[in-house]
């Protein structure tokens, strides 16, 4: 049995001195392969996962492609507050003469001498964003509209009409003419009426 295996064994040794090292590398390298095999079959689960991960920005992206952009809010038309004479006219640059206060002063909204007691209405749709007693101005009411524009009532005769909060189509009666204005009380019963854009004054243009 030994005179069987010895010469096997030599030729085993002739071959491993010749071709070991290609041996050794042919095995290692099917090793490698097995152990990535076995990884990548074990691990589909992750896989799948980080696809729908990696997949999401791109769907995020599509989605904002299309989003459509934002329309601008419509500029409201304006109607006449109260039906009166215009008695002063807008003029935030050049000084005017005011009675009541005896000194020049600009003018930052337009008045319309009316009766006492006269309906006010609202310019345009809108929200009432303010009802107050001002110190000079006496009471006013404020209006809200698309656009940035808010609309301005003073020297009215009353606030129980205005509710702040409340929204109002144009036309609505919100007061009525008053002599509230201290600063403006030498100019009898009358409309103060102030248009601003994004909180600049600017000289009313009516439909009416």
């Amino acid at each position: 049995m030994k005179e069987k295996i010895l010469p096997i064994w030599k030729k085993a040794q002739v071959v491993w001195k010749n071709y070991g090292y290609y041996i050794s590398l042919v095995c290692l390298l099917s090793l490698f392969g097995l152990a990535a095999w076995l990884y990548r079959t074990g691990n589909h689960d992750a896989d799948a996962v980080y696809a729908a991960s990696a997949a999401q920005p791109v769907l995020a992206q599509e989605t904002a492609a299309v989003s459509p952009a934002p329309t601008a809010e419509p500029e409201p038309s304006w109607r006449k507050p109260v039906q009166g004479e215009l008695t002063v006219e807008y003029s935030p640059e050049e000084l005017q003469w005011n009675e009541t206060l005896s000194q020049w002063r600009t003018h930052g909204g337009v008045d319309f001498s009316a009766d006492t007691g006269s309906v006010v209405m609202a310019a345009a749709d809108g929200v009432i964003s303010a009802a107050y007693k001002d110190d000079l101005m006496g009471y006013t009411v404020e209006i809200t509209h698309s656009g940035g524009w808010v609309s301005r009532y003073a020297c009215l005769g009353t606030l129980e009409m205005a509710d702040p909060g409340e929204t109002v189509k144009q036309g609505t009666t919100i007061g009525s003419v008053g002599t509230s204005a201290l600063a403006e009380a030498a100019d009898g019963p009358h409309l103060h009426f102030e248009l601003l854009k994004d909180g600049r004054p600017q000289a009313p243009e009516f439909t009416d």
